[in-house]
């Protein structure tokens, strides 16, 4: 009788997909004024960034949020996901 492939039962797993955040009013943990947080998916992050909660790069092709301070949109700021979720937290 021949033995049954054990891996059978063993399926990958895709990662949970991320729910877009577009646009969300916040206050911005770097200067304390209100800003829009808006998620860039992978396949839109084309370039590198520094993240200022932790001063390490943001690699291309990384999921990662833009936080826009609403004053003043030029000094928008690049975020890690973990990062930003910590400092919104505080």
């Amino acid at each position: 009788m021949p033995r049954r492939n054990s891996n059978r039962q063993i399926h990958k797993s895709l990662p949970p997909k991320i729910p877009k955040i577009d646009n969300e009013t916040v206050i911005d943990p770097f200067t304390n004024e209100e800003a829009t947080l808006t998620q860039i998916l992978r396949s839109s992050a084309k370039k590198q960034y520094i993240c200022p909660g932790c001063n390490q790069e943001i690699m291309v092709k990384t999921t990662h949020f833009v936080v826009v301070p609403k004053r003043y949109p030029a000094d928008r700021r690049h975020w890690h996901s973990a990062c930003i979720k910590k400092a919104l937290k505080r």
